[in-house]
C-alpha cells in the first residue's frame, strides 16, 4: 500500500487530504494508449494555452503520439510547450498515473527544457508502453543515478496558465511552476506566507527537485481551437 499525505494551500484556503492507493502488478489494468491521444490541432491549441501568446506563439510545440512525444512545430524562442499526461505526475501519486482525463498544458523555459523536459519525455515513453507505476519510478531513479537526467542546479520555471488544466476529477488553478534545487525550501525563496498564492510542492524520490507554485487565479488562458 502506498499512502502519502499532502497539504494543498491556495489563497485563503487550507485543505488537507490523504491520497491512498493500492497498485499491485496483478491488478494493473491501464486504459488503452488511444484514450490518451487527441487530434493534433487540438493538442497544439491546448499546449499554446499554457502561456501568453507572446511566448507560446513562437515556442516549439510537442504533441503526444502512440510512442511518446514528437515535435510538430519548431519554434524560434527557447520555450517548449506540450500537454503533460498523467504519467508526468510524481510516480507516488498512483491514483493519477493512468488517468486519461488528466491534462496539464505546460510551457517550459530554457533551463527547464534541459532538466525537466527530458524527464517528461522519458515518462511518456514508458507511459505509452503502459509500464506499471513502480517500474516507471525505478527507471526514473536509475536515470538520475546514471546521469541520464540532470538534477536541477538552478532556478527554472514553466507557465501553466491554461484554463483547460484538469486532474481528471478536479480542475487545477492557473499558476507558474518554479523548479528549484532539492535543497531549497520556503525560506530560501523569501518565506512567502502560503496565503499569498504560494506553495512549495515536495519532490519525491523520483523527482529530485522542489516545485514552487505561484497561483495566478485571475490569469487563466482559454485555449483557442480552430
Amino acid at each position: 500500500m502506498n499512502i502519502r499525505k499532502y497539504i494543498l494551500l491556495a489563497p485563503g484556503v487550507l485543505i488537507g487530504f490523504v491520497l491512498t492507493s493500492i497498485v499491485n502488478a496483478s491488478d494493473f489494468e491501464p486504459p488503452a494508449v488511444s484514450e490518451f491521444l487527441m487530434a493534433q490541432d487540438r493538442e497544439i491549441a491546448l499546449a499554446r494555452s499554457a502561456a501568453p501568446g507572446r511566448v507560446s506563439n513562437d515556442a516549439t510545440i510537442m504533441v503526444l503520439k502512440e510512442n511518446g512525444y514528437a515535435t510538430v512545430i519548431e519554434g524560434s524562442n527557447s520555450f517548449v510547450c506540450l500537454v503533460i499526461r498523467s504519467w508526468g505526475n510524481p510516480t507516488h501519486d498512483h491514483k493519477y498515473i493512468y488517468e486519461p482525463k488528466l491534462i496539464v498544458p505546460e510551457c517550459l523555459d530554457e533551463n527547464a527544457v534541459k532538466t525537466i523536459l527530458p524527464l517528461q519525455i522519458f515518462r511518456a515513453e514508458l507511459g505509452t508502453r503502459l509500464t506499471p507505476p513502480a517500474e516507471i519510478e525505478a527507471a526514473v531513479k536509475e536515470g538520475f543515478r546514471s546521469g541520464r537526467f540532470q538534477r536541477t542546479q538552478s532556478v527554472s520555471f514553466s507557465y501553466m496558465l491554461s484554463a483547460a488544466m484538469s486532474m481528471g476529477d478536479s480542475t487545477m488553478p492557473a499558476h507558474i511552476m518554479i523548479y528549484l534545487p532539492d535543497n531549497y525550501d520556503n525560506s530560501t525563496v523569501g518565506g512567502f506566507p502560503y496565503s499569498e498564492r504560494f506553495i512549495i510542492v515536495e519532490g519525491g524520490a523520483d523527482q529530485p527537485y522542489i516545485a514552487a507554485n505561484i497561483y495566478l487565479l485571475d490569469k487563466a488562458i482559454e485555449p483557442v481551437f480552430n
